[in-house]
């Protein structure tokens, strides 16, 4: 069976810390995670986590009894545009009965997934717990590890654009100031961010 994560991220009981799950992973010498939230809030730190810890990370995305998911960067990519139009993803997906969802780490910590779910009014999971033969969801569905960031470049102003503003200065302290406020804003590289938010 494949182990699903769900982070306290998804706000349904779980009590989970991702830190630990990732350690518990690798103890139990599993290759992947699968995430299985209903939101991309945990996203980052779980895809940073466990390629940290040499784990490849599967995302997911639970909708109703299904989690889908990615299998690469433009699948993950497809997965959050459809949650982004509320839409559900026209990608491959695990049934609810064929995976296990895990809600916190072990039976000792029963006690606080039950109190998570009565603070959030959400139903108990009892049996939730990452104990239990599992496969790597990873092996099994095909997916490869990717890095999140993405590269974008904000948009170039022409070269000392930022100076014919300081003709709206309407005091030689005012514009002091902003020819003050104008080498902190170039030494800092900071021109195109100012720029495009004069454009918004």
């Amino acid at each position: 069976m494949i182990p699903c994560v769900v982070s306290p991220y998804s706000f349904d009981g779980s009590i989970i810390r991702l830190e630990q799950v990732v350690e518990k992973t690798k103890s139990i010498g599993l290759k992947s995670l699968l995430l299985a939230d209903t939101n991309f809030h945990g996203t980052v730190t779980f895809n940073n986590l466990c390629r940290r810890n040499g784990i490849i990370p599967v995302h997911g995305l639970r909708v109703g009894t299904k989690v889908f998911y990615a299998r690469n960067r433009e699948e993950f990519e497809e997965l959050v545009k459809a949650y982004n139009r509320s839409e559900e993803p026209k990608l491959d997906f695990l049934k609810i009965d064929e995976i296990k969802l895990i809600y916190y780490l072990n039976d000792s910590q029963l006690d606080g997934h039950i109190a998570m779910c009565q603070i959030q009014q959400s139903p108990i999971k009892s049996g939730s717990s990452f104990d239990g033969a599992f496969e790597d969801a990873a092996l099994i569905l095909g997916c490869t590890s990717y890095d999140l960031r993405v590269e974008m470049k904000l948009p170039q102003p022409k070269k000392d654009w930022l100076k014919g503003c300081a003709e709206l200065a309407r005091t030689p302290e005012h514009r002091k100031r902003f020819e003050e406020e104008l080498k902190v804003i170039e030494k800092l590289g900071f021109e195109s961010y100012f720029y495009t938010v004069k454009r918004i």
